[in-house]
């Protein structure tokens, strides 16, 4: 008895000095070339088939492989390249072939969904899809890459714990790019009681049907076509000082304006004159408004800023067309809309001073007004994305203000207008383009 003692004594003696420490079992990556066939059925669909360059590539486990993304984004060139099974390490190890090989502007990546299920860790998740944003940025610098968040689905509720860890710990990963976007779906997912809404799956409660895909559908477009609607934002606050200095003939500052913005058009042009929607005319445009930059730099230099304004104001235009082609909100077009008849009531009330105006003109002025009323009913602040624009509270304040005070001057013009006061016409009027070109103004980084 008493030797037991002993040995259980020194045993604790042990523990104590030497405490065990907790192994925990290192899940390997699976092996890749199960996939082989996969693989290569990519490969055989590439040598018969055209694929484009600046396309929108879909790529990761069967929830990419499943989306009917062709018909669900009908005006971009989509690429599919999703794979039933896979863990991110598959993208990763096959990522020449899946990814690089296409040069995409975009990359829509679902994984790590498969990867939870076989026991990894968020972290070895999270450290995965670093390694596949490595190897996309290495060769593809310029590409943005939109993470798709591991979905919570019926199937697999019981590791969602771990795949919300994962899930986060990869959104504060993207915040520190900006050519990464983190996309929660989880929120469509589930209902209010929080869990995995059983319509929006198939029977075997892991994969989405067409109206959980439907659901992805509408939170992904917005992230889409924000790229480039935040670049546009950025152009247009190189533009609208150019147009304010050569409009009011500051000819130093207009220089200096232009400069910056020949400088930021450069980068624009590259990055999206091949862009990946599917509008025959888009080339045109980039290829028009390239044009109208190199004549109105040569007229800079002759010092005719009102030839260089003339020159420049189509700019706008086209990139309005443009982004109604394609569907493309914008706050700045209701602006633009505005623009042109405002500018024929100032010059016409201009030319109408001191004159008797005629009962057809008096008309025409009504008319004028009433459009100009339409326009700016759709001039609404709740209706601008300051994501996109990425203003401070001070000028929100103000652009809010001038479209209440834009309200109370059209107000008073068609009041002028009705009662044919010909003297406070051309005030009005002044006062109408004054609020316009203010609020246009403070889209402008003067």
């Amino acid at each position: 008895m008493k030797y037991k003692a002993t040995l259980a004594l020194f045993a604790l003696l042990v523990i104590w000095i030497f405490p065990v420490k907790k192994v925990t079992a290192q899940i390997k990556d699976p092996d890749p070339y199960r996939f082989a066939k996969e693989i290569q059925s990519f490969k055989l669909l590439d040598e018969k088939n055209w694929f484009p360059n600046d396309a929108l590539l879909f790529v990761g486990s069967s929830s990419i492989r499943m989306w009917k993304s062709y018909k669900a984004f009908p005006k971009y060139k989509i690429i599919n390249r999703g794979f039933g099974g896979s863990h991110i390490s598959d993208v990763n190890y096959f990522s020449n072939n899946l990814v690089l090989k296409y040069k995409p502007k975009m990359i829509v990546f679902y994984a790590g969904d498969n990867d939870i299920f076989a026991g990894k860790s968020p972290e070895r998740v999270l450290n995965d899809y670093k390694k596949f944003v490595s190897i996309v940025s290495d060769s593809l610098p310029e590409t943005k890459i939109i993470f798709i968040s591991i979905k919570p689905s019926l199937n697999r509720w019981k590791f969602w714990e771990n795949m919300r860890k994962a899930n986060n710990l990869i959104k504060d990963f993207c915040s520190t790019l900006e050519k990464l976007y983190y996309l929660d779906i989880s929120k469509t997912l589930l209902t209010d009681n929080g869990k995995p809404e059983k319509d929006l799956f198939k029977k075997d409660g892991l994969h989405l049907n067409q109206n959980g895909y439907n659901k992805w559908n509408n939170v992904l477009y917005p992230v889409i076509t924000f790229d480039i609607l935040r670049s546009m934002a950025k152009l247009d606050q190189f533009y609208i000082p150019v147009l304010a200095y050569t409009s009011t003939g500051n000819y130093s500052k207009a220089l200096t304006a232009f400069k910056s913005l020949k400088s930021f058009w450069e980068k624009y042009k590259h990055s999206y004159k091949k862009y990946f929607f599917i509008d025959s005319l888009w080339n045109a445009d980039f290829e028009n408004m390239n044009e109208i930059f190199k004549s109105a730099e040569k007229q800079l230099k002759s010092n005719n800023l009102k030839k260089v304004h003339e020159t420049l104001e189509p700019v706008r235009i086209i990139q309005m067309r443009l982004r109604k082609r394609n569907g493309l909100p914008y706050f700045i077009d209701n602006l633009i809309k505005f623009h042109e008849p405002v500018e024929k009531l100032v010059r016409s009330v201009t030319e109408d001073k001191g004159k008797n105006i005629a009962a057809e003109k008096w008309l025409f002025y009504k008319e004028l007004a009433a459009r100009l009323n339409r326009i700016w009913k759709d001039v609404n602040i709740e209706k601008l994305n300051n994501k996109i624009f990425n203003m401070n509270k001070k000028n929100l304040t103000f652009i809010n203000s001038s479209i209440q005070k834009e309200k109370t001057n059209l107000y008073k013009l068609n009041k002028i207008i009705a009662s044919r006061n010909n003297a406070g016409l051309l005030k009005s009027a002044k006062a109408v383009k004054k609020v316009f070109a203010d609020v246009f103004k403070s889209f402008g980084k003067f």
